[in-house]
């Protein structure tokens, strides 16, 4: 509640009494360490050692996820599973399908990508998403 008040609020989590800077602080610190696991995840279990570019873009699959799912967890939790079997079912029918170059198997993650994209944020669907209302906006105590 905390972090979602502080997005939402941040004036809200000052009269409770919790530090809005520290918060803020503590929450990208936390990010940041999870990102630098999911990095050393992905160079452990893909290769055993690192080289220019085997992320591939996969950050911006994660990203796009952000407003594939409107900023709700359940659905950004399904598109990572959508995305990644995706991934995955490329690397498989390599092996069935051997008649297709690796390429077109290597693009598939980020064509879904793109179309989950067009369909669920396009200018057709007018929806309101679930944005923090105080995205990017500086913290400032004596302006409340």
């Amino acid at each position: 509640m905390i972090l979602r008040s502080l997005g939402e609020n941040p004036s809200a989590i000052d009269s409770a009494g919790y530090s809005v800077y520290a918060q803020r602080y503590s929450y990208v610190i936390i990010g940041s360490i999870l990102m630098a696991i999911s990095g050393a995840c992905i160079t452990l279990s893909y290769t055993n050692f690192w080289n220019e570019g085997m992320t591939g873009g996969k950050g911006w699959i994660a990203y796009a996820l952000v407003g594939f799912s409107g900023w709700n967890p359940a659905k950004a939790a399904l598109g990572a599973l959508l995305f990644g079997g995706i991934s995955i079912l490329g690397m498989n029918l390599q092996v069935y399908l051997t008649g297709i170059p690796s390429q077109f198997y290597g693009m598939l993650p980020y064509l879904a990508t793109i179309i989950a994209l067009v369909l669920t944020t396009g200018n057709f669907r007018k929806k309101h998403t679930a944005e923090p209302a105080a995205l990017c906006q500086p913290f400032d105590r004596e302006n409340r």
